[in-house]
């Protein structure tokens, strides 16, 4: 079932199924949510915090931390504005439940569509 998930003014569009359990947005040019995608393909995790980012005008950044389970994610979540100043790929390796990470710099991520 696809999902069409509202990100403040405007949507992204998902050709599968997806939860967005949380979402915050940081003015017009950022978001930060916490995803569920309910039939990923095989071998993709079901858990995701999705940052994306524009800075300058110009498109910075779309991250993506996979997560075992949703209250893994949900606690990665809680700390997410307090580890701001981190690198995102170190911001949540040590954190119990965490999977990997992934950045998208010209390509939407694969829960998406393209």
């Amino acid at each position: 079932m696809p999902t069409k998930l509202t990100h403040g003014a405007y949507t992204r569009d998902s050709k599968y199924e997806v939860v967005q359990h949380r979402y915050a947005a940081s003015g017009f040019a950022a978001y930060v949510e916490c995803l569920e995608v309910v039939n990923p393909p095989d071998g993709m995790p079901r858990y995701i915090i999705h940052w994306y980012y524009i800075k300058d005008a110009v498109f910075s950044g779309d991250h993506s931390w996979y997560f075992s389970s949703l209250s893994a994610a949900q606690k990665a979540w809680d700390k997410f504005w307090r580890q701001s100043q981190s690198e995102p790929k170190e911001r949540f390796k040590n954190q119990e439940g965490f999977i990997y990470y992934e950045y998208n710099s010209s390509d939407s991520p694969w829960y998406y569509v393209k």
